[in-house]
């Protein structure tokens, strides 16, 4: 699935017997994020100024909640909860079933991207002010924070990785990518490689690898930390 700021998403398949087939939706406003459920078989969406939206692949609307100018979004393991950033600030959370809506966490600056763990106890924010905050969700707290990547002028994705989730890592505007301890905020490594900012990370927990996507064109994937 891509999504551009032409408004339009394209839903590819990737199959031996069907790769090529494809499904394109239009909306009349640019997509910000989109996000697989774990069944596959639906994906949410943020439309700029409008909405969170969930489709089936076929392109058939299931739900959609206006919120104020939505960005990134995730949603939990089993399904049921979908939490979004709204209005710079602000991350609520989307119960699916119901459709009710709870706020979490207000941040002092705009959050570029967010995350959780694989329990959805916690959120990883990604603000512009050069700091990602570990939220506590039921507390709704910043129990960790982590200094020393760029962030200022784009939007930078962190993650959590490692095997048991211990780390934390975060592209950044200086092109390098930071790792650090996530129950101590240490800064554990500076990755070096890419040639222009990285603004994409994700954890391979299959294979225990950390992939980051750059501004280079290139993709790198990166061995387990220890």
């Amino acid at each position: 699935m891509t999504t551009g700021n032409d408004s339009t998403m394209w839903v590819r398949t990737v199959g031996r017997q069907t790769a090529g087939e494809e499904t394109v939706i239009a909306r009349n406003k640019p997509v910000m994020s989109c996000v697989w459920f774990p069944d596959s078989q639906r994906f949410a969406v943020s439309v700029v100024e409008q909405s969170v939206c969930i489709y089936d692949i076929a392109g058939v609307v299931l739900h959609e909640w206006p919120l104020t100018r939505p960005t990134d979004i995730c949603i939990t393991a089993d399904g049921k909860r979908l939490y979004a950033v709204q209005a710079e600030k602000s991350v609520i959370c989307i119960c699916v079933d119901t459709g009710t809506s709870a706020a979490v966490y207000t941040a002092r600056w705009p959050i570029a991207s967010l995350g959780f763990d694989r329990h959805a106890l916690q959120l990883l924010l990604s603000l512009s002010a050069e700091v990602i905050l570990l939220v506590d969700v039921a507390s709704k707290r910043v129990v960790q924070r982590f200094y020393g990547h760029l962030q200022g002028r784009y939007i930078v994705h962190s993650c959590f990785c490692g095997h048991e989730r211990e780390f934390v890592a975060s592209g950044s505007e200086d092109n390098h990518v930071y790792m650090w301890k996530r129950s101590s905020g240490k800064l554990v490594s500076t990755m070096e490689g890419h040639g222009g900012i990285v603004s994409a990370i994700a954890w391979n927990s299959v294979d225990g690898v950390l992939a980051t996507g750059s501004d280079d064109k290139g993709v790198r994937v990166w061995g387990d930390p220890k």
